[in-house]
């Protein structure tokens, strides 16, 4: 390999390293380290033409990731580890970043969903409702709720956790989808039925099509309306408010229904589960 394959290879490693998060500096000590074996600070220093200080910052950086080994020897000399380890540290380091920032979104949707809320406009038939909504009060929502409930023309689409299903209830939203049913719209729900809400889920179940699936506790809890409108609850139930965010973001709607699918591969319907508690003797405690 000549002198000039050599770079232009090199250039492209560079450019792949710092994908990774490494900064110039980094990138080339690493590779001196590759190619040479172990070196000292100094004969980095003067190889890469870059003052000391700079050489012993990258060097810790590149140590504390575990891809640079110190060899505590007078003086001390740094090493590269072996590819194969490199390679790994990086798509660890590179795996917690992406992890961080799946954490991190959730927020993130409500903050941006906050300065939206700061534009919105409250006639939900107007065009202009913006794609994102945060709703903070009970009462708020409730008027949402219902505006949006009684709109539909075709599908409703919700999903209720065990304590979810109860407060479906206590806010008396079972009769809005009960309009609904009554008014031809076809309501799909997807709950986690258990003998605290089962009393709930059998009157549900007289006027929606009501399935039963445990991953809803692990799901995002939401209700879509005609594919235009969704609202998504961000809140920890149970409380006296609630707080959800409202949108019609298509692309969000659209996640939504995939995963509403996607609950149901896991679900069976609602009857099954109601037979199956009543037969292990929890109606009469249910409906006491």
């Amino acid at each position: 390999m000549n002198k000039e394959t050599l770079q232009i290879s090199t250039g492209d490693l560079e450019d792949e390293l710092r994908t990774f998060g490494l900064s110039n500096l980094q990138c080339k000590i690493l590779l001196l380290l590759l190619k040479s074996g172990p070196l000292e600070a100094s004969l980095i220093s003067q190889t890469l033409g870059r003052n000391r200080v700079e050489i012993y910052q990258a060097l810790r950086c590149l140590s504390k990731l575990g891809i640079v080994e110190i060899k505590l020897t007078q003086p001390r000399l740094y090493s590269s580890a072996d590819s194969k380890t490199i390679v790994q540290i990086l798509l660890n380091k590179a795996e917690d970043q992406v992890r961080n920032l799946r954490e991190k979104s959730g927020s993130l949707l409500v903050s941006l969903g906050s300065i939206e809320s700061d534009r919105r406009n409250d006639d939900l038939g107007s065009r202009s409702v913006r794609s994102l909504m945060t709703l903070k009060t009970g009462s708020q929502v409730k008027e949402y709720w219902r505006k949006l409930t009684l709109s539909s023309k075709k599908e409703i689409i919700c999903t209720w956790s065990e304590e979810g299903l109860l407060a479906l209830f206590r806010a008396d939203f079972d009769s809005l989808y009960k309009i609904c049913a009554q008014n031809g719209i076809h309501v799909l729900a997807i709950a986690n039925i258990t003998r605290r809400n089962m009393f709930e889920a059998e009157e549900f179940a007289k006027s929606v099509k009501l399935f039963h699936s445990t991953e809803v506790e692990f799901s995002h809890l939401f209700s879509i309306f005609d594919d235009r409108m969704a609202i998504v609850d961000i809140s920890e139930l149970p409380k006296n408010n609630f707080e959800v965010l409202l949108t019609n973001n298509k692309l969000l709607i659209q996640g939504l229904a995939y995963e509403a699918r996607k609950l149901l591969e896991s679900s069976e319907l609602a009857i099954t589960r109601i037979d199956y508690l009543k037969s292990n003797g929890f109606h009469k405690a249910v409906s006491n």
